[in-house]
């Protein structure tokens, strides 16, 4: 099976690159560049085509065909139907994982991946052993629209239908709890503080 999973894989890859292979990229308009800690409307970006997964926002829908990968390059999270498997590059290895996950964001430092679980759970997960570090229940979390890690690990944000919320990502303690309107849906940080 695995060396099945793998095949369909690099199948897909290679379509992929076929498909690709007489696109011709022009100029697009001028542009100035934006300032690095600017909040961007992926949905704007993104144009018409809103199910285009050829770039993750950290802590999107993971659904099927999505893929999310560590900033180490190593591990892999993609959904496969009702399935979510943890892929180890280098090992060439993949693992189902016990829960499905709707969000998954990894931490910038750690091979720690931070999702939401199907269950309603926050979790933090050692990719590299998949072992639970720690569980989290979270107030409204089906209808979360966003997770987020804080550019030193030490913070996550996740926005739910219940509010915003703040958890500590080190030991899976919610801090803080801001109710709003309506759900966030984009979430930045201000460099060199912890906002």
């Amino acid at each position: 099976m695995q060396k099945r999973f793998l095949f369909a894989l690099l199948a897909s890859a290679s379509s992929l690159s076929m498909a690709c292979g007489s696109l011709s990229v022009g100029e697009g308009p001028a542009t100035t560049d934006a300032p690095a800690d600017e909040v961007v409307d992926e949905s704007v970006v993104a144009g018409n085509n809103q199910n285009d997964r050829s770039s993750s926002v950290e802590g999107e829908d993971l659904r099927s065909g999505a893929m999310v990968v560590s900033p180490s390059g190593r591990f892999i999270v993609m959904q496969r139907n009702t399935d979510t498997v943890l892929y180890d590059a280098p090992a060439a290895t993949y693992h189902e994982l016990e829960s499905r996950l709707l969000r998954v964001a990894f931490a910038k430092s750690t091979d720690t991946l931070f999702a939401l679980t199907a269950g309603g759970d926050l979790v933090a997960i050692d990719a590299s052993t998949r072992a639970v570090r720690w569980s989290l229940a979270i107030p409204g979390a089906a209808s979360s629209t966003m997770l987020r890690v804080s550019p030193d690990d030490a913070a996550l944000v996740l926005a739910t239908s219940a509010g915003t919320h703040v958890v500590d990502a080190r030991r899976g303690a919610l801090t803080r709890t801001v109710n709003a309107a309506a759900s966030a849906r984009y979430a930045g940080f201000v460099p060199t503080a912890a906002r």
